[in-house]
C-alpha cells in the first residue's frame, strides 16, 4: 500500500477511536454530579469518586489529543487505557453490562494494537518514557491495592 494511503488510514483509524472518547468528555463535565453519583453508587467514597472522575476527564482529553494529533500515538493510547481499564472493571462488571463491557474490551484491544505498533519516533525518543509510565503505574496500582 502506498505510504500516503497508509498515513491516511492510520489517521482515520486513530480519529475514529478518538471520537469514541471525545464524545464522552462533555457529558462528564456538564453532568459531573450525575456521573459522580454513579461512581459513588459502586461503593466508592465521594472524595475518591471525585478524584477518579476528574482523572478520567483529564486522561480522556490528553488521550484523545495525543492519539489523534501526535505523530506518536502511544502516549494517547496509554492515557486512554489508564482511563478505560479501571472504568470497565468498576462500572460494567457489577452488575454485568455485557454490551458496554464488550464494547470497552474492543476499544481496549484497538488501543493495545495502537500501543504496540512501531514507528520511528516510538522506537527512539518515546520508548523509554512509555516504559517509565508503565512502571510508575504498576507501582502505583500495586501500592493502591495493597493499602
Amino acid at each position: 500500500m502506498n505510504i500516503q494511503y497508509r498515513k491516511l488510514f492510520d489517521f482515520l483509524g486513530r480519529f475514529c477511536i478518538g471520537t469514541t472518547f471525545a464524545v464522552a468528555i462533555p457529558p462528564k463535565i456538564f453532568n459531573f454530579q450525575i456521573f459522580l453519583g454513579s461512581i459513588a453508587s459502586k461503593g466508592i467514597s465521594v472524595p475518591i469518586a471525585t478524584f477518579l472522575l476528574v482523572c478520567a476527564i483529564i486522561f480522556m482529553i490528553l488521550g484523545v489529543g495525543f492519539l489523534v494529533l501526535s505523530p506518536d500515538q502511544n502516549i494517547g493510547s496509554v492515557f486512554l487505557l489508564i482511563f478505560l481499564v479501571p472504568t470497565t472493571l468498576i462500572m460494567h462488571l457489577q452488575p454485568f453490562q455485557p454490551m458496554a463491557f464488550y464494547m470497552n474490551i474492543g476499544l481496549i484491544g484497538g488501543l493495545m494494537i495502537s500501543l504496540t505498533r512501531t514507528s520511528e519516533i516510538s522506537n527512539s525518543r518515546y520508548k523509554n518514557s512509555i516504559d517509565t509510565i508503565f512502571d510508575a503505574l504498576y507501582t502505583f496500582f500495586k501500592r493502591f491495592i495493597s493499602s
